[in-house]
């Protein structure tokens, strides 16, 4: 298994190739890539993998015949090199040092207050879910707790949505709350096999007005903030 960079003997060019050979040399299944390569590891006859410019990882698991693109947890940056010490376990490196995960999942924030809210407001916030890992996965959410029917999620309107590789759901929430005081709920997410809790709660308040002589005066509750 060869990286290949640019497109002359000496490397120069923008692009680059793999050549992966599984009969000693006689012949070579070769693919061109978008940019050089510069790294290569074999963890079986016919399954490798490739690392170089352009955040660029390549693994092929039928002696080259294909090769998919795994970068994802690698946001930017080239990379040099790439090892294994089995074929789950390795590293990638070059302007940072990754090593290869099981999939996972993420939420962004990992909480949402909406603070004060005036009865009758509906204020909204994002969850972000990324999926983390190499191949497309579903994601199932929903909201659970004591005070679950003062929170709905708007969007998506589905309670599962099917996410690419290294993809990102925005999930809506809204705060809708039917009477007075502190409100808690958390909303769910299952992705990858791992269950995410993001803690939801809303302190719903009335504005009141009082009549004084000469001035009316609403309350000092700030509503619709934190």
């Amino acid at each position: 298994l060869i990286p290949a960079a640019g497109t002359t003997c000496s490397g120069a060019g923008n692009t680059g190739g793999i050549l992966f050979s599984t009969n000693d040399g006689a012949s070579w299944n070769r693919t061109i890539v978008r940019a050089p390569l510069f790294g290569t590891f074999l963890t079986s006859g016919t399954t490798g993998w490739a690392c170089g410019y352009d955040r660029q990882v390549y693994h092929s698991s039928n002696g080259g015949l294909t090769w998919a693109e795994y970068n994802c947890g690698i946001d930017e940056g080239n990379l040099d090199d790439i090892w294994f010490i089995s074929p789950t376990n390795g590293w990638v490196v070059g302007e940072g040092i990754y090593k290869l995960s099981p999939a996972s999942a993420k939420a962004t924030p990992q909480n949402i207050s909406f603070g004060n809210v005036c009865i009758g407001h509906f204020p909204l916030d994002t969850v972000w879910v990324k999926n983390l890992s190499f191949y497309s996965s579903v994601a199932q959410f929903y909201i659970s707790g004591i005070n679950a029917t003062d929170f709905e999620i708007i969007s998506p309107y589905s309670t599962e949505e099917m996410l690419s590789s290294c993809d990102n759901l925005p999930i809506i929430i809204q705060f809708k709350p039917g009477s007075m005081g502190m409100k808690y709920a958390q909303l769910n997410i299952l992705l990858n096999g791992k269950n995410i809790i993001v803690p939801l709660e809303g302190n719903a308040v009335e504005s009141v007005l009082q009549a004084d002589k000469y001035e009316v005066v609403l309350n000092p509750v700030a509503c619709g903030y934190p």
